[in-house]
């Protein structure tokens, strides 16, 4: 059965912060010491461990999906008003949480620490 799954976190970007305002020609801020950012989404978890949901940042927001294998969270997100795509790798720090811990990778965002927690939901949290 599958169950509505709530996730926050953060990720710091090393050294690059990706702006969102539009006076900016240029698709990348440099920032010394990195920035981090809070997200927030909320996914559909199956029975297998896959999912599929959206998340909201500072950027905007994305479309994810991915997959829990062996206490790894693994998953793509794309922003929905951009074409590249950010891959995130996480492992679970601990069982009762379901807090995760790892980092991410992307062409234009480069890589990054992050850190995500999930929360079972209500069915009717939605309504």
């Amino acid at each position: 059965m599958s169950k509505l799954i709530g996730l926050i976190g953060w990720f710091k970007q090393d050294g690059i912060r990706l702006s969102t305002n539009p006076i900016f020609a240029l698709p990348k801020i440099y920032s010394p010491n990195g920035d981090r950012c809070m997200f927030s989404g909320v996914v559909i978890m199956e029975d297998d461990d896959t999912f599929a949901g959206y998340m909201n940042d500072d950027c905007g927001q994305s479309a994810i999906d991915g997959r829990i294998v062996d206490a790894e969270l693994i998953f793509e997100k794309q922003y929905l008003h951009r074409k590249d795509k950010i891959q995130y790798k996480l492992r679970l720090l601990q069982q009762q949480g379901m807090h995760f811990k790892g980092g991410y990778e992307g062409t234009v965002v480069g890589r990054g620490d992050a850190q995500i927690s999930l929360v079972t939901l209500p069915e009717k949290f939605l309504e």
